[in-house]
């Protein structure tokens, strides 16, 4: 199952952040992917999108905002988390997700 992943706020970022964010979700993206596709019954790809939002603090501090939203036969989930590290963000973002989708998926059994 691949998901079909659509990008909003990236063009805020710079060249790397953009491409750090698309290699963290395209690397996360898998397990998300797994807990989905055991409940569902046909093989449809989920659909998600990932919004960013960056609010620069000064020269040298940024805050991120992301949220993430899955949309799949199964259900709709979404979530969101800020921090002042891209990568924590991210990673944050797809922990809750993974949480989000086995406690609810778990329930639909």
């Amino acid at each position: 199952m691949e998901s079909e992943i659509k990008y909003i706020g990236i063009d805020s970022l710079d060249e790397i952040e953009a491409s750090e964010l698309k290699s963290l979700v395209e690397r996360n993206m898998p397990k998300v992917e797994r807990h989905l596709s055991k409940h569902q019954k046909e093989t449809t790809s989920a659909k998600t999108r990932v919004s960013v939002k960056k609010v620069n603090h000064g020269d040298k501090k940024k805050h991120f905002l992301i949220k993430m939203y899955v949309a799949s036969t199964v259900g709709k989930f979404e979530v969101e988390h800020s921090d002042w590290d891209l990568a924590r963000t991210v990673h944050k973002v797809f922990e809750s997700m993974t949480n989000i989708l086995k406690k609810d998926l778990k329930l639909k059994e």
